[in-house]
């Protein structure tokens, strides 16, 4: 049995209270007379494997103390790295947009020293600002390559 403390939380909640449970799975749980956490901490894990699922027999196991969650120790590193920030305004010169540039990609050459990557391809990709705020004729007017292709 579990310690009092367990028992009595266990005892005072319902099945709709595990994470997890919902009604239509509470419901099938009462059918079989598994009417509280409590219920489903004394039923045999087989059984409700068998009945339900695995996941349901992991629950049970959970609710007992057993950890059927293995964390991963080491997370693998991923296949690309992102190193990106937004523009508190947009960038009027040349220089400045170099100077960006470079920062952000002095970041992603830090974050690839750490994982002891190497490259050979390297993005850079620019956005444009959304510009809701001028209709797009006065957009046009500044700048009259604005909505082709290059």
């Amino acid at each position: 049995m579990c310690g009092p403390g367990i028992e009595r939380s266990l005892a005072r909640m319902t099945l709709a209270d595990l994470w997890g449970v919902a009604g239509r799975m509470a419901a099938r749980l009462e059918e079989i007379e598994i009417t509280s956490p409590l219920k489903l901490w004394e039923s045999d894990p087989a059984f409700i494997r068998e009945r339900f699922s695995i996941i349901m027999q992991r629950m049970v196991m959970e609710l007992r103390g057993i950890s059927c969650l293995h964390l991963e120790d080491h997370v693998p590193d991923g296949k690309s790295i992102i190193a990106s920030r937004s523009f508190g305004r947009p960038g009027t010169t040349l220089q400045e947009m170099e100077e960006a540039v470079a920062s952000y990609i002095a970041r992603a050459a830090e974050k690839m020293r750490r994982q002891g990557l190497a490259t050979a391809p390297l993005g850079v990709r620019r956005n444009r600002p959304l510009q809701t705020q001028r209709p797009a004729a006065q957009r046009n007017a500044r700048n009259p390559h604005a909505g082709r292709k290059r």
